[in-house]
């Protein structure tokens, strides 16, 4: 989660200031981080899988690969699909090249459709899927955005983030059911440990500040969006848009 959040903070920065022109600098540099966090992923992956391997022959035995393993192999697919939607979009930005987006989006909706799968197997299997489920989520968006972009759709961004606008909504349920929750700890007559109650209420609070600045930001990203073929209309620069995203990165990587 350390490695994650902070790739995203530095990547961000360093976007929103190559956007502005506050620097100039390469775009390879720029998603630099997010580079070293897939082949970190992908190095640690791949020495799971040959350390579960080698136990396997060392053992002598043939058996299906474990959860783990296949946890592992679902993983290294994803950030796979994920780096190459990376780099197919790093060396559109830096060449300029003609290719459209939905191209450099396709490993981006296969990965969607990966994620979906592996939600399915997670919960069969009860495991932890939330960054499968947040892709899987928004996979809608990761079909409109490029479409807009590419102008196959003129539709307003207001309406391209409509799954983005879901996934906050059912983000914002999920925030009120952990406050209600923790009322109910508060004002249960059982007995129950103070623990459990404090730790209920700190991740509602946590969840608040993450959700507000998140919210904040795609709003303003998507009247800026909205707004940007409009030039009687003073525009927020990115690097303004994005301070509430790097608040709530700064949050979540202070809280990790």
């Amino acid at each position: 989660r350390f490695v994650i959040t902070s790739s995203l903070l530095i990547f961000s920065i360093l976007f929103a200031l190559r956007i502005d022109e506050y620097i100039k600098i390469s775009y390879w540099l720029v998603f630099l981080p997010l580079f070293i966090w897939k082949v970190l992923v992908i190095v640690g992956a791949c020495t799971g899988v040959f350390v579960w391997c080698k136990n396997g022959e060392q053992n002598r035995t043939i058996r299906t690969p474990d959860n783990d393993c296949q946890a592992l192999v679902i993983y290294f697919l994803m950030h796979i699909l994920i780096l190459t939607f990376e780099l197919l979009t790093c060396d559109k930005l830096e060449n300029h090249l003609e290719v459209r987006w939905i191209i450099c989006f396709i490993p981006l909706l296969i990965c969607t459709l990966l994620s979906f799968i592996s939600c399915l197997w997670s919960l069969k299997v009860q495991r932890n899927f939330l960054i499968q489920g947040f892709i899987a989520a928004n996979g809608l968006f990761f079909l409109f955005f490029p479409f807009r972009l590419d102008y196959f759709i003129t539709w307003r961004y207001v309406i391209v983030f409509v799954p983005v606008w879901i996934s906050l909504c059912v983000a914002l349920l999920f925030i009120i059911a952990k406050f209600i929750l923790a009322i109910i700890y508060q004002c249960s007559h059982r007995v129950l440990s103070n623990y459990r109650e404090l730790s209920t209420i700190t991740e509602a609070i946590i969840y608040v500040i993450l959700f507000i600045p998140f919210s904040i930001f795609s709003i303003l990203l998507v009247d800026r969006l909205d707004h940007e073929d409009n030039d009687q209309i003073q525009k927020l620069s990115f690097t303004v848009i994005a301070i509430p995203l790097w608040i709530a990165l700064i949050a979540w990587l202070t809280f990790s």
